[in-house]
């Protein structure tokens, strides 16, 4: 996937006619792909918010993108307590008429990872997802207000549950699969397992040459490793994990990866828990469109690192739909 300055963006979508859809969240970054089009008037603006959550409070991102968007811009979610209200909400907005046609410049940068699977889900289904273009501003650092041996992005888990229109298809008769597709949190990926109790379990990481960096790779493979290390300490599982790789910064290979890997298990019902990159998180979502009978399950954290989560970097990745075969299965 292509990798841009942020200041190059207004000459990438300079000929066409768009709508920019922006995640607002408690993330620095909520805004660096919105501010590098300031001096377009012309821009219509949907900012988009993630279901309110009572310890997070709202985002501190909301006057400043009132002030950026401009009047004419829509701010969707408000008051908005679960995913449903959220998508609800999206699907009136795009299904308008004077949207027929109209490409649409997706940030995903500051959504959670269970909206934007529930929305890569929506696109899908009203057949507009291949006029959308994904973008992602990259962090600068992560966790920036600890030491580097004490790094957190979030921790623990108050819920877990399937993500809106990826239930899978669960029989009793079946024994239980849930991949793990591992990211820096490896007491929030053990919690996720021990409350499944799977009967067999993937442990899946980032490929070298599909990581953000080396040392991404090498954190996240480490990371993997310490989860089967909490679930042997705490006698979680008897049978050793399998595994695979995906690609961190391309969602189609990643897709392609899973579905390779889980078209060998049709007997059995199937969990995927994506906790790396949001793009990764997208192929999770491609994925289960393919495989209706796949699950893809979310789990909520418990606590964010809300003053230090992440710093933005100047540069974005973009990730177009159009030019895909993008398969929706049937059950």
């Amino acid at each position: 996937m292509n990798s841009f300055l942020l200041s190059e963006l207004p000459k990438k979508f300079s000929n066409s006619n768009f709508l920019l859809i922006v995640g607002i969240g408690f993330d620095e970054r909520s805004l660096s792909v919105l501010k590098a089009f300031s001096n377009n008037s012309q821009l219509q603006v949907v900012g988009l918010l993630n279901p309110t959550r009572p310890e997070i409070g709202p985002s501190p991102f909301i006057d400043q993108f009132h002030k950026l968007s401009g009047s004419s811009s829509t701010l969707l979610g408000e008051g908005c307590e679960s995913i449903v209200g959220t998508i609800d909400a999206l699907q009136s907005f795009l299904l308008q008429d004077t949207l027929s046609g109209v490409d649409i410049l997706l940030d995903i940068t500051s959504l959670s990872h269970e909206l934007l699977v529930a929305m890569v889900g929506l696109l899908a289904s009203e057949r507009i997802i291949n006029r959308v273009t994904l973008a992602y501003t990259s962090a600068e650092e992560y966790s920036y207000n600890t030491t580097k041996d004490q790094q957190w992005l979030s921790r623990g888990v108050t819920d877990i549950r399937s993500v809106l229109g990826f239930p899978g298809l669960m029989l009793p008769s079946r024994k239980s699969h849930l991949i793990i597709m591992a990211g820096f949190e490896a007491e929030r990926a053990a919690e996720v397992i021990s409350r499944y109790e799977p009967a067999a379990l993937t442990i899946a990481y980032g490929g070298k040459d599909q990581s953000v960096s080396e040392q991404h790779h090498h954190s996240n493979k480490q990371y993997a490793e310490e989860i089967r290390h909490l679930l042997s300490e705490n006698s979680f599982t008897t049978e050793e994990p399998a595994t695979f790789e995906f690609s961190c910064i391309d969602p189609f290979k990643t897709c392609e990866y899973i579905c390779q890997y889980i078209s060998e298990l049709k007997g059995e019902n199937v969990v995927i828990c994506p906790l790396n990159t949001k793009i990764s998180t997208v192929g999770a979502a491609l994925a289960g469109l393919r495989f209706p009978w796949l699950q893809i399950c979310y789990a909520q954290p418990s606590e964010y690192n809300l003053h230090g989560y992440a710093k933005p970097s100047d540069s974005v990745r973009l990730i177009p739909f159009s030019g895909h075969n993008l398969v929706i299965g049937e059950l």
